[in-house]
């Protein structure tokens, strides 16, 4: 909605939407996705790997002041 970005490289990875992440050059998820200590289905593996596996040039994080530091450093570490 305030983006010019084609939807086409757009994909979520939130708990309603777990969308595969191929060809996708933007990421929406939320921090818990990301931080999620339990095990995963094989889909949500697939996307966290693919996560990691990227060279992000800019990472976006709204919201994180009631993030406790440790969290935060989390989703960084990860990502």
């Amino acid at each position: 909605m305030w983006s010019i970005a084609n939807d086409d490289i757009m994909r979520r990875f939130i708990s309603d939407a777990k969308e595969k992440p191929t060809n996708a050059s933007i990421l929406i998820t939320t921090h818990p996705m990301i931080t999620y200590g339990q095990k995963r289905t094989y889909e949500e593996e697939q996307t966290m790997k693919w996560l990691q596996d990227q060279e992000w040039g800019i990472m976006v994080l709204d919201k994180v002041h009631p993030i406790p530091a440790k969290i935060f450093r989390r989703v960084l570490t990860i990502v």
